[in-house]
């Protein structure tokens, strides 16, 4: 087994490593107003949702955003890191590889979290 490459790093850099892959099972936190902050692999996005008049269907956008601009949303650090979590074990337990690998190899890490992420 590897040893967990998230060990010993700072709060925005530990969601970043712990974030699951693109895709379905994808950390998201309602913002509200049809936006929706996302946490995988890829980064951290702003997803806004619009209907097209003309079109049957949900039109998405997805906007890379820094660390810094995560104060305008006032959502704190352990909420985040709780979702990335709670998404990563998600995506291991329905077959993502990477999700699982992850999840192995920093399995004393996630426990220590998901008992962080119970308290009040």
């Amino acid at each position: 087994m590897s040893k967990c490459s998230c060990e010993e790093k700072s709060k925005m850099e530990l969601i970043s490593c712990l974030a699951p892959p693109a895709g379905e099972y994808e950390a998201q936190i309602d913002l509200g107003s049809n936006r929706k902050l996302i946490i995988n692999s890829d980064g951290i996005f702003l997803r806004t949702y619009s209907l097209d008049d003309f079109l049957p269907f949900i039109q998405t956008r997805d906007l890379k955003i820094k660390e810094r601009d995560l104060d305008l949303f006032k959502i704190s650090m352990k909420d985040m890191l709780c979702s990335t979590i709670n998404a990563l074990l998600d995506a291991s337990n329905h077959s993502s590889i990477y999700a699982k690998e992850k999840v192995n190899n920093c399995a004393e890490l996630i426990g220590e979290l998901i008992n962080y992420c119970k308290q009040k």
